[in-house]
């Protein structure tokens, strides 16, 4: 045998572990960076529905993510951060808890909006911690709940009105399948939404931006 070649059954499965955990790095970086840059194509082809002044940067590095910022932005929106994070498909353990615990890539939306918003509201699943946070940080003021489909509800503070419901039916008959929260509130930013990305790179970007400046105005 060769001096190089492992001499014992367990010095050969420890490099056979090695290899793999490499070659498994290796592939899983290379799926990452092509998929952020294929959603970061998506993004900026709809990026001039927002008008303003655009930068971008990578998080950590392109196989993670990306942050564009959008300054003096078309109304109702005035400045935006739109942030992507994909899950860590270059360590498969981990990769595979991330999904069992229910993430996914993600896209996030944060918006302070030209004048501050004459309501508030919370789009999240009708069932899931983030309803009883809500009802949990509302106290004795009750909140007003409003059944949408995709699994989701609106909750409002106030009684809420029926323009309001029908632009949130609107949105959600459309991006309802990949929201996990969409909220306005009159504190900046004003506007905070976080969708998965899977599925919702079928429509194009723009038509989200349209979405989200209907739904938010009040």
């Amino acid at each position: 045998m060769a001096d190089w070649l492992p001499a014992s059954g367990i010095e050969r499965s420890l490099w056979i572990i090695i290899l793999a955990v490499a070659a498994g790095y290796l592939a899983g970086q290379w799926l990452n960076r092509q998929r952020s840059k294929r959603i970061g194509k998506w993004l900026q082809a709809g990026l001039g529905a927002l008008g303003g002044q655009v930068s971008w940067k990578w998080l950590k590095s392109i196989s993670a993510g990306a942050e564009i910022t959008v300054r003096e932005a078309r109304a109702p929106f005035r400045d935006l951060v739109v942030s992507y994070f994909l899950l860590t498909r270059e360590f498969a353990p981990l990769w595979l808890i991330e999904r069992l615990r229910g993430k996914r890539d993600l896209l996030s939306v944060r918006a302070v909006l030209r004048d501050q918003p004459a309501a508030e509201f919370d789009i999240v699943p009708s069932a899931g911690q983030l309803r009883v946070a809500l009802e949990a940080e509302a106290g004795s003021e009750a909140r007003q709940w409003h059944e949408l489909g995709a699994g989701l509800g609106l909750s409002t503070r106030l009684p809420t009105d029926r323009a309001l419901i029908a632009r949130a039916e609107a949105f959600v008959g459309t991006f309802g399948p990949y929201v996990e929260r969409v909220s306005l509130r009159r504190r900046q930013p004003h506007v905070m939404a976080f969708l998965r990305i899977t599925g919702i790179e079928a429509r194009a970007s723009e038509e989200l931006w349209r979405a989200l400046e209907k739904l938010v105005r009040t």
